[in-house]
């Protein structure tokens, strides 16, 4: 109500203030350590959101729950982990997601034998691993004589050749090779095998 002011004609009234609480935008954040590796596939989370009062965490789209401190992956695959968080309202909700590249734990076949004798049996001394790799090798006699050295790119299940010992003499030869996975890991082999005519 208004109440005029000694003296004059019009009316006076105080300003009315009226405060709105800012509106808090929700993020979606999280972080991954590590993104990728050999099964088991130990993996970390750390839910790093904004403004966020619940959470909904999924794999592969099934949910896991409010709260996804780690995760085991025990088969190879890629996993999509998504995070929906918001705050009282879902209306408001924001998503953010990473991929987890989970492969097969390295095993590389090494024969401990080989014969190039030209009877189409056996005749070249190769490896093959269940996984892409890039590898360094080399292959020495029984003296510590260098007789064969390289690297390469290994693709999956497909046959690497190392060494064709065509003009090599019999005997135990001794192969030393590093092996890198996708995700960085070296994996160091050394072995001994035969040439047999």
């Amino acid at each position: 109500m208004c109440k005029p002011i000694s003296g004059q004609d019009s009316c006076q009234s105080a300003d009315t203030t009226i405060f709105v609480p800012s509106q808090n935008n929700t993020q979606a954040q999280f972080t991954v350590n590590p993104t990728s590796g050999a099964t088991p596939l130990f993996v970390n989370f750390n839910n790093t959101s904004a403004n966020a009062t619940d959470y909904s965490w999924s794999i592969n789209g099934a949910n896991q729950g409010s709260s996804l401190p780690f995760q085991v992956f025990d088969t190879a695959g890629i996993f999509n982990i998504t995070l929906v968080a918001w705050q009282y309202d879902t209306l408001c909700a924001d998503t953010f997601s990473i991929q987890i590249l989970a492969f097969d734990s390295l095993v590389v076949q090494i024969p401990n034998v080989f014969s190039p004798n030209g009877d189409g049996v056996n005749e070249l001394y190769t490896i093959r691993a269940n996984q892409d790799v890039t590898f360094e090798f080399s292959i020495v006699n029984r003296w510590g004589n260098l007789i064969k050295n390289g690297a390469g790119e290994m693709k999956q299940d497909i046959p690497q050749v190392l060494w064709k010992g065509s003009d090599a003499l019999d005997g135990v030869y001794f192969l030393k090779i590093v092996f890198e996975q996708l995700d960085g890991k070296k994996t160091d082999y050394q072995g001994f095998f035969q040439l047999v005519r």
